[in-house]
């Protein structure tokens, strides 16, 4: 099920942009993104101007940390020094909002809330369960498992 959407419309550039920020403090790390997107759009769908953002907490019940890896701009593995691996919950706000100009693309909040297992620095399974919201609509329930190997 597709819970916003702008649909197709004519346009000829768009301008994006991103501000991204992190901390971490031993086993508690915080993590933001914003993101707006202006586009050129035709006489009939105008300018519009999209934006989103989310927030996110994780806290490493085994006292583990996430690293961050400079070079590439990213959080890289977590190496569990437990036999039993290393255990994460997350909380993750999100926001997004593609209601501009003409496009009525929808406006969506979503709540997660997640466990992570890291069983190596290879491996990990991953729980979430998301409540989406589309304005308008009811509350979307959705449950996720994954499996990650790194190789």
């Amino acid at each position: 099920q597709v819970l916003v959407n702008t649909g197709s419309f004519a346009a000829s550039s768009e301008f994006r942009l991103g501000l991204e920020a992190a901390h971490v403090a031993g086993p508690f790390s915080l993590q933001g993104e914003f993101v707006a997107t202006a586009v050129n759009g035709s006489e009939s769908a105008g300018n519009p101007i999209f934006s989103s953002y989310d927030v996110m907490a994780s806290y490493i019940l085994t006292g583990e940390s996430r690293r961050y890896r400079r070079n590439v701009g990213a959080f890289g593995r977590v190496f569990p020094e437990g036999g039993w691996g290393a255990w994460e919950l997350t909380g993750r706000y999100s926001y997004l909002d593609l209601d501009s100009e003409s496009i009525r693309g929808g406006v969506l909040h979503d709540v997660t809330l997640g466990a992570n297992w890291y069983v190596t620095s290879y491996g990990r399974v991953m729980f979430n369960y998301i409540a989406a919201h589309p304005e308008g609509s009811g509350v979307q329930h959705i449950t996720q498992i994954r499996l990650q190997v790194n190789i």
